[in-house]
């Protein structure tokens, strides 16, 4: 994909007051992965769709017929690096790495090395260090239990409106859910 057009998506994109998560080309369908503050609903993807086709329509960057997708990265996203795995601290994953594949916690993140808790058949719970130049692909990974709770939580009165989600850089541990760090400070 040129750099002029991931540029011109970029900024149509933010105009419709969204961020880019991913953007993949496959020759025939143009799919642009979009997150938001307030979460990604159908209006914004749709304001994403009508910023996108108008300028693709005026820049003709793509030649032939294509399809355009907007959507959300999804609850199960692509971990597409460091910054990546610093962001979705404390969310379990799937990471498949040169020496295996584990489904675990993300525990800690540095700049070379990304630490996994992972529980056992018989509940123990290990650390698995994974080298970054060793991972192959990683995903967010929704567990069951999560699910069951977001059902719970949904059949409860809501108050009206949506609390925005916080930005990456400002999300913080919560103690009571997930292990320490390992002295890993995130800003």
């Amino acid at each position: 994909m040129s750099d002029a057009l991931r540029a011109l998506i970029d900024d149509a994109v933010s105009e419709a007051g969204a961020q880019v998560y991913d953007i993949e080309f496959n020759g025939t369908t143009l799919q642009v992965f979009v997150d938001c503050k307030e979460g990604v609903t159908v209006d914004v993807c749709r304001r994403v769709s009508e910023q996108v086709s108008v300028r693709l329509d005026q820049a003709d960057l793509i030649q032939g017929r294509y399809y355009l997708e907007v959507s959300s990265p999804g609850l199960e996203r692509k971990l597409r690096g460091i910054d990546d795995f610093r962001c979705e601290y404390g969310k379990y994953a799937h990471v498949v790495a040169n020496r295996g594949a584990w489904d675990g916690v993300i525990e800690s993140v540095s700049d070379d090395s990304l630490t996994l808790v992972v529980t056992g058949a018989a509940g123990v719970e290990s650390d698995i260090v994974l080298p970054v130049n060793e991972i192959i692909r990683a995903n967010l990974k929704v567990r069951d239990e999560e699910i069951f709770a977001r059902k719970k939580t949904a059949n409860e009165p809501q108050a009206a409106g949506r609390a925005p989600q916080e930005e990456c850089g400002e999300r913080q541990a919560d103690s009571g859910s997930r292990r320490a760090a390992s002295g890993m400070e995130f800003e």
